[in-house]
């Protein structure tokens, strides 16, 4: 009896291990980008400020791309929304500081006497 539930316990501590280990991939998204059309939600021609709540990046960005927020975002509106944004994820990135970005120094590290022999 007690060989039994050894080699179960065995068992189980092996596949908990095993599954453990194993690398979880992360699905990979099917959603398409939003478009003006997606996001006009009623056909009215314009996105309000409750349509561009559905898209987490364009409701962020509503009231500083959005010229009378009464009336809501154009398609003109949106699609300069759109492609500042493209610019911006596809803009190279400078690995040099330039002389806007503020400069940090290290401070250099102060010796410590050795003590006397």
């Amino acid at each position: 009896m007690r060989a039994r539930l050894m080699t179960g316990l065995i068992a189980i501590a092996a596949a908990s291990t095993a599954l453990a280990n194993d690398p979880v991939e992360k699905p990979k998204s099917t959603m398409a980008p939003a478009t003006f059309e997606s996001l006009d939600i009623n056909r009215d021609g314009r996105i309000s400020a409750t349509e561009a709540r559905t898209h987490r990046d364009l409701s962020a960005a509503y009231r500083d791309a959005v010229t009378d927020a009464d009336k809501g975002m154009s398609k003109s509106e949106f699609d300069s929304w759109a492609a500042s944004r493209a610019n911006k994820s596809t803009a190279p990135r400078s690995t040099t500081p330039d002389a806007s970005s503020p400069t940090t120094t290290t401070p250099k590290a102060t010796e410590t006497p050795s003590p006397r022999q």
